[in-house]
């Protein structure tokens, strides 16, 4: 038994080996507002030393990798970003995603071949046996006089496993490479304008989205339009659920949650149409009307005014919570119905339910978004 054991840990351990570092932590990307575009890729680098596996760590943290060169005109993209002659970056050695014992030297972070190079002078060499860290040089020749050993600016060089500075690569996909083709213009707005928040970054679009992913997309348009950043409730008022982004929509007064009292917020639920414009007109009162919070809505001096469209078909169907923020949001074009004059504002039947037909999908949630930003 205990031989079976050890084969399989081995076997277990020989197969972990084969998978490329930067798949065994995927996420969210985070990428820095500082960070710079260039062929659909975003990079930054970090004057921070580290070693190389912990750099890797701290790129994969934020969704990236260690940077992987493939091209001439990467590499002469990064000579430039990273050039110290402009005083853009403190000069220095900055690793890259290659590493002689973790990747090798035909392999990058990412698992793709090395078919691109910018070694120097007889590099890599691999000096004493004990240079596996491979690093982009940003600063003045290195090397020794009359030696082989030259490295000029932008030149690769295999170094000593020590702790060095480094370049983190996020590969970009954009949000609307899964979606729907009608929603494609209006995704490509709602990323110009910082309405994606990261918990939708390479989602499948054209699926429903849940309630806590909608409360993030109401914090995105709440900051657009107000100019301010949300910050959290700092007490917690849920049972089932502590993401930021939902005790942000808290605090603001976009949701309380499915039930104050057991303390319920339901974060994974899929939201319906009548809460989607239920917690975008909430966002619009809390830009616009001071003095406006969940406790005083029910005031005279924050009802809405506008010209009510003719009643949906199933309005009987729309909950009286939600009512007057529906017809508002189809007043101004920003949530229309869903044909023959219908809302469709939740799943009133099992079938319905199972068929997800009153369910807002992530494009549609991100499109009203674009429309809310730009209508009101």
């Amino acid at each position: 038994m205990k031989k079976k054991r050890s084969i399989f840990i081995l076997a277990l351990l020989i197969t972990l080996s084969l998978i490329p570092v930067s798949a065994a932590a995927e996420t969210t990307p985070q990428i820095p507002d500082t960070a710079v575009e260039f062929n659909g890729h975003y990079y930054q680098y970090y004057t921070n030393t580290m070693t190389w596996q912990n750099a890797q760590a701290a790129c994969e943290k934020l969704g990236g990798h260690l940077v992987a060169i493939n091209s001439q005109n990467e590499q002469t993209f990064l000579e430039n970003y990273l050039s110290y002659k402009d005083g853009n970056s403190p000069q220095g050695k900055y690793m890259i995603g290659m590493h002689r014992n973790i990747t090798g030297l035909d392999k990058w972070v990412t698992g793709e071949s090395v078919t691109y190079t910018n070694w120097g002078k007889d590099e890599p060499d691999n000096l004493g046996q004990r240079q596996n860290t491979v690093i982009f040089n940003n600063g003045g020749t290195l090397g020794y006089g009359g030696s082989s050993y030259q490295i000029t600016f932008g030149q690769w060089d295999d170094d000593n496993d020590s702790s060095y500075k480094y370049v983190c690569e996020w590969d970009y996909k954009p949000a609307w490479s899964n979606s729907s083709a009608w929603s494609s213009p209006e995704l490509q707005k709602a990323q110009e304008i910082d309405l994606i928040p990261d918990i939708l970054y390479n989602a499948d679009m054209t699926q429903s989205i849940t309630r806590q992913e909608f409360a993030a997309v109401c914090v995105k348009v709440y900051e657009n339009l107000s100019g301010t950043n949300a910050l959290p409730a700092v007490t917690n008022p849920f049972s089932d659920c502590r993401d930021t982004e939902v005790l942000k929509a808290y605090n603001v007064g976009i949701t309380n949650g499915i039930d104050m009292t057991s303390g319920t917020f339901a974060p994974n639920k899929y939201l319906n149409r009548e809460q989607a414009a239920t917690m975008l007109t909430r966002t619009f009162k809390r830009v616009t009307m001071p003095g406006w919070t969940l406790d005083t809505d029910s005031s005279p001096k924050f009802v809405l005014t506008y010209a009510k469209p003719t009643p949906f078909r199933d309005d009987n169907n729309i909950s009286d919570f939600a009512k007057n923020s529906v017809y508002f949001m189809a007043a101004n074009n920003i949530i229309s119905g869903v044909g023959n004059n219908t809302f469709a504002p939740k799943n009133i039947t099992d079938k319905q339910t199972a068929e997800g037909y009153a369910n807002a999908t992530r494009e549609q949630a991100l499109v009203i978004a674009v429309r809310m930003v730009e209508n009101l």
